[in-house]
């Protein structure tokens, strides 16, 4: 009679592999879908609502002040 063969259960790497290579594919197409920023983008300037913050919300100054 013969010996029964021990099956090594292999990890699954290769499959770990695609998944990672998926979701690389997935990320550079919607990196691509989104539209680029206009270069001469007016950013809102909020000084005149400096007293207006609500009692319990955490203000960063642009000096560094909080």
């Amino acid at each position: 009679m013969r010996a029964p063969k021990l099956h090594t259960r292999r990890e699954p790497t290769i499959a770990l592999i695609n998944i990672v290579f998926l979701m690389l594919i997935f990320f550079m197409a919607a990196a691509t879908l989104a539209p680029p920023l206009d270069g001469e983008l007016k950013l809102v300037r909020t000084v005149e609502l400096e007293g207006r913050a609500p009692p319990d919300a955490l203000v960063i100054h642009a000096d560094g002040r909080l």
